[in-house]
Formats: C-alpha cells, structure tokens, sequence
C-alpha cells in the first residue's frame, strides 16, 4: 500500500510491506528504472531474500555471493521458482547480467548491493537542454 505525502517541492510515497514481501516490493518501486519482467522480479527477490537472511547470520563478500550462487544455492533457487531447469537459470541470472542487477566477475555472480532494500531511497533527476538529449 502506497501513501503519498507531498511536503514543499518533495513527493513521499510509503510503502508499509513486511519483512517476506521486502525484495519484492522494493524491486517493483525501482522497476522503472530496471526494467525487469515479472519472472525477473521473482528471481531477483529471491536472491535478495537469500543475501538478507545468509548475511544476517554473520556471512559476509566474498563468502556470501559464493554461498547464494554455489550449486546447492542454484538448487534451492530453481527448486523455489517451480522446478526451474539449471540450465534455464543460467539464461535468466546472464539476464539480469546484462540489466546491472547481477555483477560477473571471473564467472562468478553477486548481486548489485546498491538493490539491497534500504529504507529510504532518493531518486534525483537532472534536467538538461532538449538540444543535448
């Protein structure tokens, strides 16, 4: 549920969620600008989740990344997301490669900490001349 609270020239919008249904929510109010599909959402929210709760009993980078993504945390994902092949989660996880939401290094995946939930998020627009585009 959204409530919007214009204050002088800011726009605040609440969104009351609970702790399950964070990621998810989190990634739909940035969706404009990732871009992702509803099954991306899906994965990413997981992964998130996954990131949250490994990080929250003391594992830390690099050990978390190689954690979530070792082939036991694959099985879990494809087992969550409907018996997902192994095969059609390495298309979808190069996906979200290539939409920023996942970093590849050494072909090894982490998330993008900057989609971690926080809880405030600012967002700043910069206008320019309509001639420089």
């Amino acid at each position: 549920m959204f409530v919007t609270k214009p204050i002088t020239s800011k726009m605040i919008k609440v969104c009351k969620t609970t702790e399950t249904e964070l990621p998810k929510q989190y990634l739909k109010v940035l969706n404009g600008i990732l871009g992702l599909t509803e099954g991306e959402i899906e994965l990413t929210s997981l992964i998130i989740s996954m990131y949250r709760k490994y990080g929250a009993d003391g594992l830390r980078e690099p050990y978390l990344s190689k954690f979530v993504f070792s082939t036991d945390g694959r099985k879990d994902i494809c087992t969550k997301l409907n018996n997902l092949s192994t095969q059609n989660l390495g298309n979808k996880l190069k996906q979200l490669v290539d939409k920023g939401v996942l970093l590849q290094v050494d072909k090894e995946y982490s998330l993008n900490q900057t989609l971690l939930p926080q809880p405030e998020v600012t967002f700043r627009f910069e206008l320019v001349d309509d001639k420089q585009g």
